[in-house]
């Protein structure tokens, strides 16, 4: 019954996150609108307003049961200004969740489908989410790596997860190439994050585990871009290792306490 009682507190925080969205999107964002007429001064007050939202998002899952985590101050390494690439693994359906509410000015790159949702769409484009691959954005049919590196051209940082999709339990898939080549053409750090998600959950394995998920985020370095030169795929695959090695520790560590 407990679990079954998990179940029904995740898709009802789930449902109200989403619905949230969509009001926001379709209704509190365009009456903003009408009084707010500089689009730049728009973007930032809905993009300072989710910063509001998803913290308290996860404060609801907290208070549920259903996840644990401690908000660590920002380590002296990240920017207070200008922009930077943070590259993530990605264990869970809120990583990204995590990383708008606690990094100040961060933006991240949105799905195609999301974007072409009459539902998820208008929140998306308010708060100047990065169109990716397979949107064109306003007509113009820039590629997605244009599109990130002009945001960072204009001092906004930007989450990316480089695996494309939530990471396996037991490892991470493959990299891509394109957060790397976009900090290489921007002149911009990249910054590295793991995290730690246990036990497993919210994942493409399991959803809801018989316990909270305990999340813990540790930032493990930055690499400015003239470390390895203007090779985009040596800076992918340094990243990789790194987190990597991170990822190994952490499953060290298990198995010793098993």
């Amino acid at each position: 019954m407990k679990q079954k009682l998990r179940l029904l507190l995740a898709f009802f925080s789930f449902f109200q996150f989403f619905t949230a969205g969509v009001l926001l999107g379709v209704v509190f964002f365009p009456l903003v609108r009408l009084f707010v007429w500089r689009r730049a001064r728009y973007r930032r007050l809905a993009s300072r307003f989710l910063g509001f939202i998803y913290p308290s998002f996860l404060f609801w899952m907290k208070v549920a049961g259903l996840i644990s985590y401690e908000r660590v101050p920002l380590p002296d390494f990240v920017p207070r200004e200008g922009a930077f690439v943070l590259v993530s693994n990605h264990p869970t359906l809120i990583d990204v969740v995590f990383l708008l509410g606690w990094v100040p000015r961060i933006t991240t790159t949105v799905k195609a489908s999301w974007l072409r949702s009459w539902l998820a769409g208008p929140l998306m484009r308010a708060a100047d989410y990065v169109p990716g691959p397979g949107v064109k954005g306003d007509g113009d049919g820039t590629p997605a790596l244009d599109r990130m590196v002009a945001k960072l051209e204009e001092g906004r940082p930007l989450i990316v997860f480089p695996e494309g999709t939530r990471s396996p339990t037991h490892g991470l898939r493959r990299f891509r190439r394109g957060a790397f080549e976009a900090a290489l053409r921007a002149h911009v750090p990249v910054l590295l994050v793991y995290v730690d998600a246990r036990p497993p959950g919210l994942n493409k394995e399991r959803f809801v585990p018989e316990q909270p998920i305990h999340f813990e985020l540790r930032w493990l370095g930055k690499i400015e871009p003239e470390d390895c030169g203007t090779d985009a795929r040596a800076l992918m695959d340094r990243t990789r290792a790194l987190i990597m090695t991170e990822h190994e520790r952490v499953l060290a560590n298990d198995a010793a306490q098993a």
